[in-house]
């Protein structure tokens, strides 16, 4: 459960680690270049939301809550990583 707790944190840094290498690949505005980052990140995901709902007796429903919810978070935690990261 503990481990389950630091994920936010560890993907945060993960997140960082990645703008760092790979900021200067984006030609638009950096708060745009956060947001692409975001995405890519998001689509990264895609996958294992995939396999939980093939693989648990979960809802529909509970997957697409999962699929919107992990894209604003993405797309805000790019944003931001990109904001404080000139």
């Amino acid at each position: 459960m503990q481990i389950f707790m630091l994920s936010p944190f560890l993907i945060g840094l993960f997140m960082a680690w990645v703008w760092n290498k790979t900021k200067s690949l984006f030609p638009a505005k950096r708060c745009q270049a956060g947001l692409w980052l975001g995405l890519i990140y998001w689509l990264s995901t895609i996958p294992g939301m995939f396999i939980s709902y093939t693989t648990f007796q979960i809802s529909l429903l509970m997957v697409v809550t999962w699929f919107i919810t992990v894209l604003v978070q993405a797309l805000a935690g790019g944003w931001l990583i990109a904001k404080m990261n000139k």
